[in-house]
C-alpha cells in the first residue's frame, strides 16, 4: 500500500511553530509509522516549501528514512495528485482551498475536516481589526470587509462542497460530532464517512529542573497565574477575557500576587494589549511564541487555564490542562461542550459580565474544588476514546 501523506499542517507558518492542526497531524503519522503490518517506505509527505521545517517531522524522516514532494503552489500539488501513482493520498487537515485539487480516479482519498472557520470567520466580519489594527484606514477595511462578506461566505461553502469529491472515491470524516452535524447542516446530501476524536499530541516528558527557570524567566509563581494562550489568533476571543480580567484585578476583586500569563502574542497586538490593561499592567506578563515544554509546564502548574474560543473543531488545549488536573474556564461556543463535558467552568463567550462570573467562581475555594474533582475522569473518557479513535483511524485508512 502506498500512501501520500499531507503533512504541511504540522510546518510552521508566520512564526507560529505549533498549531492544533500541527499536533494533530504529527500524532497520526507517529502512529501510522508505528503501524507494525505497514511497510514504512510506502508513505510519501507531501510538504511545502512556503512553510518552515517541523523539528518532530524533520525526526520522523530521518528514523524512518521517509521520502517527500515539495511544492509550492496548490498547482504543484494538484499535478503531483493527478499523476500520483498509489493507492491513498491523505489529508489529515483537508483546507477548503485544496478545493481546487485535480486527483485522478481510482485512487482513495481520505481528508480530515476539523471545522468550518473560514466560513464562520468570513461571517464575522473585521474582527482582527476590530481588536487592534486600530487606524485611520480601519473604516475603509470595516466597509470593504462588509461588502465582501457575502462572497466570502458563498466561496467558502463552495469550497467545502467540493472537497466530498475531490474525485470518485473520496471520503470525509470530522474530528468530533458537532463537526460533523455543522456538515450535514450545510450539505444534507454528502456524506461524513466517519468521526474519530483528535488524538493525544505528542508531548516530551516535563523536565522538571526546568520548572522554577520557567517561573523565575516569566516573573510568576507556581498556582498563582491564569493563563490564556493563542493570543495571535483573533477568534479565540482572548481580548474580552483580557478586558474583564483588567476590571478585576483594578476592583481589587482577584487577589493581589496573581498574574495573567498571555501566549502567543505578536507584536501588533502588544500595543493594543498594553492599552486595555493599563489599569492593571502589573499583573499581565506577555509572551511571544514559546517552545512545547515551557508551555506543558505553564498548563500543569496554572491555577486556572482560560479558553474563550468562538471557532473549535475540537479543542485540544483544555484537554492539554486536564492532562496537569489543571481547572479550565471554556466557553460554551462549538464543541467545547462536547469534548470537555461537565469537567470545566464555562460562559458565554459573547458576554463580559458572564466571562466574569465564571473567573469569580473558579475563585470560590469550594466550587473550585468540586470542578477539580471532575477532571480525573473526564480526562480518562477522553483519552480512552482518543486512543480508540486513533487506532480506528488508522484501519479506516489501511481500508479495512
Amino acid at each position: 500500500m502506498k500512501i501520500a501523506f499531507d503533512c504541511s499542517a504540522s510546518q510552521p507558518v508566520k512564526g507560529m511553530k505549533y498549531n492544533g492542526g500541527g499536533e494533530y497531524t504529527l500524532s497520526v503519522l507517529s502512529e501510522l509509522l508505528k503501524s507494525v503490518d505497514f511497510q514504512i517506505d510506502e508513505i510519501i509527505l507531501l510538504k511545502n516549501k512556503q512553510k518552515g521545517e517541523n523539528d518532530q517531522l524533520q525526526k520522523f524522516i530521518l528514523e524512518y528514512a521517509l521520502s517527500f514532494f515539495c511544492y509550492s503552489t496548490l498547482d504543484e500539488l494538484s499535478e503531483y495528485c493527478s499523476r500520483f501513482e498509489g493507492d491513498l493520498i491523505f489529508f489529515p487537515v483537508c483546507y477548503p482551498a485544496y478545493a481546487v485539487l485535480h486527483i485522478k480516479n481510482g485512487i482513495r482519498v481520505v481528508g480530515g475536516i476539523h471545522d468550518m472557520s473560514s466560513y464562520y470567520s468570513a461571517s464575522l466580519g473585521n474582527q482582527p481589526g476590530r481588536y487592534y489594527r486600530k487606524n485611520v484606514l480601519e473604516p475603509i477595511r470595516c466597509i470593504v470587509h462588509f461588502l465582501v462578506k457575502p462572497y466570502r461566505m458563498k466561496k467558502s461553502l463552495k469550497q467545502h462542497k467540493k472537497l466530498f469529491h475531490l474525485n470518485d472515491h473520496t471520503e470525509i470524516y470530522s474530528v468530533s460530532y458537532y463537526t460533523k452535524s455543522d456538515l450535514q447542516s450545510f450539505f444534507p446530501t454528502e456524506q461524513v464517512a466517519k468521526v474519530f476524536y483528535s488524538p493525544h499530541k505528542i508531548v516530551s516528558k516535563i523536565n522538571e529542573d526546568k520548572e522554577e527557570n520557567i517561573f523565575s524567566g516569566f516573573g510568576i509563581t507556581s498556582h498563582k497565574y491564569i493563563l490564556l494562550s493563542n493570543l495571535s489568533r483573533w477568534h479565540k476571543n482572548n481580548i474580552r477575557v483580557i478586558r474583564v480580567l483588567t476590571q478585576l484585578f483594578f476592583n481589587g476583586m482577584l487577589p493581589k500576587d496573581y498574574r495573567v500569563v498571555l501566549v502567543g502574542c505578536i507584536d501588533e497586538q502588544k500595543k493594543y494589549i498594553r492599552r486595555q490593561i493599563k489599569n492593571a499592567e502589573s499583573h499581565f506578563v506577555m509572551l511571544g511564541f514559546i517552545p512545547s515544554q515551557a508551555l506543558e509546564i505553564l498548563y500543569k502548574n496554572a491555577y486556572i487555564y482560560i479558553y474563550a474560543s468562538l471557532l473549535e473543531g475540537f479543542g485540544s488545549p483544555p484537554v492539554e490542562a486536564m492532562r496537569y488536573g489543571t481547572v479550565s474556564v471554556c466557553s460554551t461556543s462549538t464543541s467545547i461542550p462536547e469534548i470537555c463535558g461537565d469537567a470545566v467552568i464555562y460562559f458565554n463567550p459573547l458576554e463580559m459580565s458572564s466571562i466574569q462570573r465564571a473567573i469569580l467562581r473558579a475563585f470560590d475555594p469550594e466550587y473550585y474544588k468540586m470542578i477539580k474533582g471532575k477532571i480525573s475522569r473526564r480526562y480518562q473518557e477522553l483519552t480512552d476514546k482518543q486512543s480508540e479513535d486513533l487506532n480506528s483511524l488508522i484501519e479506516f485508512l489501511k481500508g479495512i
